[in-house]
């Protein structure tokens, strides 16, 4: 089978948000981060220049990644960063050298768009997302060196003090909690 590997069209949106919808975040709990109703409005949360790269196989998106590039301190100096996210592949694709062959192509795509190739990417994993962490990890040909430079944790901050239609409020605790969906 063959494999193409190009920039995301206007017209891929619907695609884009049924692979984010199938291919939930897999951990200790799951987490679907949903981007209803348009998927490159709601990227837009991550800043002004995002690049979204998708993997066609027989014409049919499979799978893509998004770089969005930012300035951040590094060693208290501000740089140009870029930070790959909400990568997705549907699951029959994920063994074998697809995702290092994936890894290539959105190097060279981001080269042919003449995107500044920065000095740091930087991803976040779920912790106990072992099967991701064991894939991005292995060291392959074409595959980037992932090192572990700690933990982070993110917190959600409550801002509506009244209900809302259509606002949820998940009162579960983290041990029965099994799907969370969350849409931008």
């Amino acid at each position: 089978m063959s494999f193409t590997f190009e920039p995301a069209k206007p017209e891929d949106d619907k695609a884009l948000r049924d692979i984010i919808a199938r291919n939930a975040v897999e951990g200790e709990i799951c987490v679907s981060f949903r981007r209803d109703p348009s998927f490159f409005h709601a990227i837009s949360i991550m800043g002004d220049d995002n690049k979204i790269i998708v993997c066609r196989a027989s014409g049919k998106i499979i799978g893509f990644a998004i770089v969005s590039y930012l300035q951040a301190y590094v060693n208290g100096e501000l740089l140009p960063i870029g930070y790959l996210h909400s990568m997705r592949l549907e699951k029959k694709y994920r063994k074998g050298l697809l995702v290092g062959r994936a890894y290539k192509s959105f190097r060279e795509s981001l080269e042919k768009q003449n995107l500044p190739l920065v000095d740091l990417f930087t991803s976040t994993i779920i912790e106990d997302n072992h099967d991701v962490i064991s894939l991005l990890t292995k060291k392959r040909e074409f595959m980037p060196e992932y090192i572990d430079i700690g933990r982070f944790q993110s917190f959600a901050v409550p801002v509506i003090r009244r209900r809302l239609p259509g606002i949820v409020r998940n009162t579960s605790t983290l041990s029965t909690m099994k799907n969370i969906e969350i849409t931008a």
